[in-house]
């Protein structure tokens, strides 16, 4: 095997639900010169068989095990893992792209001065079908003005980064719990350019157990306290298009908003499948049946984008 040239770094715990395919899809990337670290932190599920059973037959990947740390901690032990400079963040319940690697190593090589480079995400539900597509900025300053709001726009999962620019930036701060992807990114954005590549790289799982639908009162919070301490820091207003004063979507608002996202995509089962999911939730709102007899006009109206499978 050759010298490794890239490092993912793939935290695990209680991941046994998602993790064979977000291996496999790794395992499979058309860049194969890469060492893939799986920290196992403290699973009490049969992840860490998963990973055992497919390490037999793929010498690139190295597992760590650990007593149950957190994720910033574990990041962290990480990077002192990692033997290359280039570092590519997954997460176990994300599918990747094939071309995911190959294309952020090429961008990496061309642009020496680009510290981080993410790509655009597909988010998917829990049974893996596609929901919408999501289109993140690509340039630095779009960027920063969506950094300034606490919105996440280089999606951790699918981020790759120079190693010596996340030691020279500090590491992962034990302060940024549940928004350390963030936090970093604004540390890091003071460094080097950053950027996202064009292409759609990471299928995005959402699910009730995502860090983002189990914490986001106390993620919102640690946001808000990063993203203000930064833009005083830089002689600039606080932003009011910030995530901490959208109000927190319910589970109707969240499956309607999802329902027009992918209708407006083309994503037409998709679509009528989170209408009726927000007309389970609450069956008398006139919104959601509203919303479900338009999505379910545009899946038949040619007026409209064709249907995409999903």
């Amino acid at each position: 095997m050759n010298k490794p040239l890239i490092s993912i770094l793939l935290p695990i715990y209680n991941a046994e639900a998602f993790l064979e395919k977000t291996l496999s899809s790794l395992t499979s990337q058309t860049f194969t010169n890469f060492e893939l670290i799986v920290i196992n932190d403290g699973s009490t599920d049969g992840s860490l068989k998963i990973v055992e059973e497919i390490a037999k037959t793929d010498s690139r990947i190295f597992i760590y095990n650990q007593p149950n740390s957190g994720l910033i901690e574990t990041l962290n032990r990480g990077l002192k893992l990692a033997n290359c400079e280039l570092i590519a963040r997954a997460d176990a319940d994300d599918i990747y792209h094939p071309e995911r690697l190959e294309l952020q190593y090429r961008r990496m090589n061309e642009r020496p001065e680009i510290v981080l480079l993410g790509a655009r995400t597909v988010k998917i539900d829990s049974k893996g079908r596609t929901l919408y597509q999501e289109f993140q900025p690509t340039i630095k300053t779009d960027i920063l003005d969506s950094l300034a709001g606490g919105f996440g726009v280089i999606p951790h999962p699918v981020a790759m980064y120079r190693k010596s620019a996340v030691i020279q930036a500090g590491g992962y701060s034990p302060k940024a719990k549940y928004c350390e992807d963030v936090d970093l990114w604004i540390r890091l954005s003071e460094i080097g350019e950053i950027a996202n590549l064009n292409e759609h790289l990471v299928y995005y799982r959402v699910h009730s157990e995502s860090i983002c639908s189990v914490h986001w009162k106390e993620q919102r919070e640690n946001i808000k306290k990063i993203a203000t301490k930064w833009q005083k820091s830089r002689n600039k207003e606080v932003s009011e298009n910030s995530i901490w004063n959208r109000p927190p979507q319910n589970a109707v608002d969240l499956a309607l908003f999802r329902a027009g996202q992918a209708s407006q995509q083309g994503y037409h089962q998709s679509a009528i499948r989170q209408s009726l999911l927000a007309i389970k939730e609450s069956p008398k709102n006139i919104r959601a049946i509203k919303t479900l007899i338009r999505c379910g006009l545009n899946a038949i109206n040619p007026r409209f984008p064709s249907a995409k499978t999903s």
